[in-house]
């Protein structure tokens, strides 16, 4: 039984920072403030999960039977049931809105089309633009191998001319 209380204490402290609104006022007088479970003890009051003796007191030094930890889940269950159903009908409320979709007015989309239009008149200017810089590239890389080749039949010629010179 030793066991129950331990494990009691700390699910009741971890559901505790689920449970509904303050309810009631708090721990019992016979729960010391500085007891290491006060707080959780003070929170399971507070939200209704733990009920305590008729008499009004915790008697937290004693361990919990079976129907004492029944009490104060069912409490717990009870209270995660009506956070569920409010859960359910704002699930339900959301569900039978229509979906709101922004208007977009026949002008809007006119001049949306109109953008569309002139950017992909855009692209393809560019794209032309590209095809004539590709031209113009391999154009370029023709006259400089043309220019080369002169270049080099011009020496041949200076050089041939030498030697027309010299042999007079």
């Amino acid at each position: 039984m030793t066991k129950i209380k331990p494990l009691a204490l700390m699910l009741g402290a971890l559901l505790a920072t689920s449970a509904l609104a303050q309810s009631q006022s708090g721990a019992p007088a016979d729960v010391p403030r500085d007891h290491w479970a006060f707080s959780a003890v003070d929170n399971l009051f507070k939200v209704g999960v733990l009920k305590g003796y008729p008499d009004g007191l915790f008697r937290g030094s004693r361990p919990a039977s079976r129907f004492e930890m029944a009490a104060a889940l069912g409490a717990l269950y009870g209270q995660q049931q009506v956070k569920l159903s409010d859960l359910q009908a704002q699930v339900d409320t959301l569900k039978a809105k229509p979906a709101q979709t922004p208007e977009v007015t026949k002008a809007e989309t006119t001049e949306f089309a109109k953008q569309i239009e002139t950017l992909r008149l855009s692209v393809a200017a560019m794209r032309s633009q590209r095809e004539d810089i590709d031209g113009l590239n391999v154009t370029f890389k023709n006259l400089f191998d043309q220019l080369h080749r002169l270049r080099s039949d011009l020496k041949q010629m200076h050089e041939d001319l030498g030697k027309v010179k010299a042999g007079k």
